[in-house]
């Protein structure tokens, strides 16, 4: 199971929000990659309570007969049209027939969604990018996981989560100038796999830690 879905109850969460630097006052150990605290959900870093009343831009569009781009929110709001079902379900069946290729546990009907409307509800096109993202996941790590170098680059101050804007969504920063400092001191830990390695780290944590569903996508 992976340990940033772990639920927190109301009272876990409230507790945490009041005694923050006491929850704080541990800190991971920068020698070991496996310390339990990289995989901590922290309850100031969830959703405010008042997220849950925020609707986002667009929430009501669907997709219909001939309409075949407008959603622009996917999760939440049980808003699924009788045309986008049936969209989900060709895909469905296609990546069957064609491909030997059942969905994986977890990827839902909203996620698939996302693919045939990208493609406009062309079944082959999306299947094939469907198959191919799955292949993708395959090689990600069910539980995301630092490295010493992924661990050396948040320290570095070069690429981090840095609270949320108005309408609560995450924000990152990629801090150019620590980068520049890094390329001339240690360019080794610029390499393309430490960074891929930091942003999927970063962004299950976002997907699991910090996002809402329907509300903060």
């Amino acid at each position: 199971m992976n340990r940033l879905d772990v639920k927190m109850t109301l009272d876990e969460y409230l507790y945490e929000l009041q005694n923050r630097d006491e929850v704080l006052r541990q800190q991971p150990d920068l020698q070991n990659i496996d310390d339990p605290l990289y995989l901590r959900k922290f309850a100031h870093c969830m959703p405010p309570l008042l997220a849950y009343r925020c609707k986002p831009l667009g929430h009501d569009k669907v997709n219909v007969q001939g309409d075949d781009n407008r959603r622009m929110v996917y999760y939440g709001w049980n808003n699924l049209t009788e045309y986008e079902k049936n969209g989900i379900e060709r895909v469905v069946d296609w990546l069957q027939k064609e491909k030997q290729q059942a969905v994986p546990e977890g990827f839902g009907e909203r996620n698939l969604l996302k693919f045939v409307q990208a493609n406009f509800f062309a079944i082959d096109k999306a299947g094939e990018r469907l198959f191919n993202h799955f292949k993708w996941l395959d090689s990600i790590p069910r539980e995301p996981r630092l490295t010493k170098n992924t661990i050396k680059l948040l320290q570095s101050g070069c690429f981090y989560i840095l609270g949320r804007d108005k309408y609560f969504r995450p924000c990152l920063v990629l801090d150019c100038a620590v980068m520049a400092k890094l390329n001339k001191s240690d360019p080794s830990l610029l390499a393309t796999e430490n960074f891929n390695a930091e942003f999927v780290f970063l962004f299950q944590y976002l997907r699991y830690v910090m996002f809402l569903p329907g509300h903060i996508d």
